[in-house]
């Protein structure tokens, strides 16, 4: 890790599908501050529930970049059950 994602909290369990929605809004942050690139996911990082409130899926997950070393960083919440990390 370098010093643009050393400081990334990536040692975090979700207990309930709610705290996703609080991490992805930090994440959705540090993608615009172009400290991550999101590489891929199962939905569009915005677009984790439908019109709704039904999540995209029973498992959400999103796979993002450090744009100075390349670290990977995973981040992933099982709706159904109710945790991620």
């Amino acid at each position: 890790m370098c010093k643009v994602c050393s400081n990334i909290c990536a040692d975090y369990y979700f207990v309930h599908p709610l705290e996703y929605e609080q991490t992805i809004t930090k994440i959705q942050d540090l993608i615009e501050q172009k400290q991550l690139i999101l590489v891929k996911g199962n939905c569009d990082i915005d677009k984790y529930q439908d019109e709704n409130g039904c999540w995209a899926d029973d498992v959400i997950y999103h796979v993002l970049r450090c744009p100075e070393c390349g670290q990977l960083f995973h981040c992933s919440v099982d709706t159904y059950h109710g945790k991620g990390s």
